[in-house]
């Protein structure tokens, strides 16, 4: 069997407490006390025997050995465990609680963050080209051995680059991913996209309509169950390892982009689709065999809540460089210089991509995984909410 991807059946009848978030828990690191002289530290230490000083020097090598399999492997809760915690809520918002919650305790694979440099050359100036760094597959839960890919909504996308401190990639980036994974000389892998009418037919589901797919089935424990055990079984014929650059079998949750989201959300306002004109989902990726685009910018087409199988999440560092020179996210993308020489729409990278709900705001807060403030209304909404439940 190809190491890290596990053939696990995924068993969906576990049940599951969500509880409150963990708080974050103190490492303990950091300088002694000023109170710790170095005079005592080296009274202790005179008063252990040889024997003693050996037997702690074994342990603390065991202590790091352990360590690092934990990084290297990503031991810790499995990808199938997950699945069965996440299949017993009935709740879409506490679904996703639990992903974040795993997603803040580390229950990751140790590649989330290989990042892999993706490079492109300016349209205008040949001797200029830019690079950016991404993780090199959507994001999973679980370890190395046994992990599952689980879809998110926007804001909760945009939690868990919060909580990891890092970005949600931008339509252009998903783009010139996939141009360096299928290039001749590329160094990674595109991989299957599969789509609700597959799912379904992997799990003998005889009366579905593509044409008219059932949106909730698709969100379903079901769906996410059937949808990566196909992808498990792909990786696994076509030998990809864990930290190889793959693109094309998910529709990516991006930044929405300034002057298009909001264009569109408010003819869809006008036209009784959604009552709000902003803060609409955009998705855009899955390239089919022949390496067309599935979906295109979605152009605020999706209300922000709402999620699929075929989604997930693409994880970049929130750097990019131009030359010589590094920038953040925000300073590339909202300049219009290097939006004409490298062809994309100058549009900025706010703090939070996706606006919080009160309760995925106040459980951010308690859990003390906020990096940015809330903004006024994100803050009005949640302490309303927090009133009204107090009155009652």
């Amino acid at each position: 069997m190809n190491a890290g991807y596990g053939n696990d059946e995924f068993d969906m009848n576990a049940g599951y407490d969500l509880g409150t978030p963990a708080a974050p828990v103190a490492t303990g690191y950091g300088p002694p006390p000023d109170d710790v002289r170095p005079e005592a530290r080296r009274s202790l230490a005179s008063r252990l025997s040889p024997r003693a000083l050996k037997v702690l020097g074994i342990v603390a090598v065991v202590a790091a050995l352990a360590v690092a399999a934990f990084m290297l492997l990503g031991v810790g809760t499995p990808g199938s465990k997950i699945l069965k915690e996440y299949s017993s809520i009935s709740s879409n918002p506490k679904k996703q609680l639990l992903v974040l919650q795993h997603v803040a305790d580390g229950d990751m694979p140790g590649t989330w963050n290989d990042w892999v440099t993706i490079k492109v050359t300016s349209k205008t100036k040949k001797d200029l080209e830019a690079e950016f760094y991404v993780s090199p597959h959507g994001l999973r839960l679980g370890n190395s051995n046994d992990w599952v890919e689980i879809p998110l909504d926007g804001p909760h996308s945009a939690a868990v680059a919060e909580i990891l401190d890092v970005k949600l990639a931008t339509s252009w980036m998903v783009k010139k991913i996939h141009e360096q994974v299928t290039k001749k000389d590329g160094d990674g892998k595109a991989v299957e996209f599969f789509d609700s009418a597959e799912v379904a037919e992997s799990l003998g589901i005889e009366d579905w309509n593509p044409n008219r797919p059932d949106g909730e089935k698709m969100q379903s424990p079901e769906f996410v169950a059937g949808h990566n055990a196909l992808l498990h079984a792909w990786l696994e014929e076509n030998s990809i390892s864990g930290d190889t650059l793959i693109s094309g079998y998910f529709k990516t949750v991006v930044q929405p982009v300034a002057g298009i989201t909001t264009k569109k959300a408010g003819r869809l306002a006008i036209v009784g689709i959604g009552k709000a004109k902003t803060n609409r989902l955009e998705i855009v990726g899955g390239y089919d065999a022949k390496g067309h685009i599935i979906q295109g910018l979605s152009g605020g087409v999706h209300w922000e809540i709402y999620f699929d199988h075929t989604h997930n999440v693409r994880m970049v560092k929130d750097e990019v460089k131009v030359g010589d020179k590094t920038m953040t996210l925000n300073e590339f993308f909202s300049s219009a210089t290097y939006a004409q020489a490298f062809v994309f729409r100058a549009s900025g990278i706010p703090d939070r991509a996706y606006p919080y709900s009160p309760v995925l705001a106040r459980w951010m807060r308690k859990g003390g995984y906020l990096r940015y403030p809330l903004t006024e209304k994100e803050r009005e909404k949640m302490e309303k909410e927090e009133k009204e439940e107090d009155e009652e």
